[in-house]
């Protein structure tokens, strides 16, 4: 899943909440070991649905689809950190990123919950780890001051985000030194441009680069 920004209602570009629900329960019966990952926006540029209910809805909604885990996408700091990390507190799934800066992860957490450079689910006999990145466009994109927060002295910071792929490589090594079997990457990028039949962009070009994963999805 990927970019979902609160669409829980049907509509001309979206098939909700429910059809999403019908057809992730129906991929389970087929094979009980699915897993469900998201690369991110999955609230932000929300309908009213969504958005006049502070998103909860959306994070609701993934909780009842059993989402196993999620990177963070630009929209998700539509919102200040403390919404962000009202949404972490609400969220029974895990959020990975692993191209934020150095501290940046003990801020972004509610009670016992927090984001982390990966997560593994296991799943069928076997250990799945997840690692995740965010666009590094995000703080061109969202309201200055939405990407601050303190630090444990109490001092002020701002979370930077990494272009490459060094933290996403580093985490998919963490992932496999803590029993991964295997690591998927989930990463909030697109391929942009399809010329001449050819698929072009950043995803492209950040996945060649990225080391040890089975799969990389995008956005």
């Amino acid at each position: 899943l990927s970019d979902l920004h609160g669409a829980l209602d049907v509509s001309a570009t979206s098939i909700g909440a429910a059809g999403l629900v019908a057809a992730w329960n129906n991929d389970r019966v087929i094979n009980p070991n699915t897993v469900a990952v998201s690369s991110g926006d999955n609230i932000g540029a929300a309908p009213q649905i969504s958005s006049a209910f502070e998103e909860l809805p959306t994070i609701e909604a993934l909780n009842l689809m059993k989402l196993d885990a999620s990177a963070f996408g630009n929209h998700e700091h539509d919102r200040n950190i403390d919404h962000l990390n009202k949404m972490i507190g609400a969220s029974d799934f895990q959020w990975v990123v692993s191209n934020y800066s150095e501290g940046s992860l003990d801020a972004l957490k509610s009670g016992s919950k927090q984001a982390k450079n990966y997560t593994i689910v296991e799943r069928g006999g076997m250990k799945i780890g997840v690692v995740g990145s965010n666009t590094p466009e995000t703080i061109e994109q969202v309201f200055p001051g939405n990407l601050d927060y303190k630090d444990a002295s109490g001092a002020k910071k701002t979370i930077t985000i990494n272009p490459g792929v060094a933290g996403m490589n580093a985490a998919i090594a963490e992932a496999k030194a803590a029993g991964a079997d295997i690591v998927i990457a989930v990463i909030h990028q697109g391929w942009l441009e399809n010329a001449d039949g050819v698929a072009k962009g950043l995803f492209n070009s950040l996945a060649s680069q990225i080391k040890g994963a089975a799969a990389i999805y995008g956005g």
